[in-house]
């Protein structure tokens, strides 16, 4: 088992952490993007979108979040770059919290295009 410590955002340098038989462990490389039980939805009235999601995602890892639609991809990548403040959890960028104010310069989200700017017609072939 793990030695326990305090899990990131109680005082300890945030993202350094990883679940190790259910405690946390000094993890030998830092966490870049840590999501920790994040709840999220789009209005106190809808459903949640988001319900205790939890992400580390560390240097020199690669990862992809696939999923039918509607089950918060879209949503995930607008709370990582700060669209959106989580309704209760953490969201954390190179161990800063993320904000609409925090800026990434090498960070950029493309979401899906609009049904309004689309053309209904499909692009020339060049024929």
């Amino acid at each position: 088992m793990g030695k326990k410590v305090n899990p990131p955002g109680n005082g300890d340098s945030g993202g350094i952490y990883t679940p190790v038989d259910g405690a946390l462990a000094v993890h030998p490389r830092p966490a870049l993007l840590l999501i920790n039980d994040v709840y999220f939805r789009y209005s106190r009235k809808a459903p949640w979108v988001l319900s205790g999601a939890s992400l580390i995602v560390r240097s020199g890892e690669r990862i992809g979040i696939i999923g039918d639609n509607g089950v918060g991809k879209s949503t995930i990548a607008k709370l990582i770059v700060g669209f959106f403040p989580a309704d209760k959890g953490k969201v954390a960028l190179f161990d800063k919290p993320v904000s609409w104010r925090t800026h990434f310069p090498d960070l950029a989200y493309i979401g899906d295009p609009s049904p309004f700017t689309v053309s209904k017609h499909p692009p020339a072939t060049g024929r």
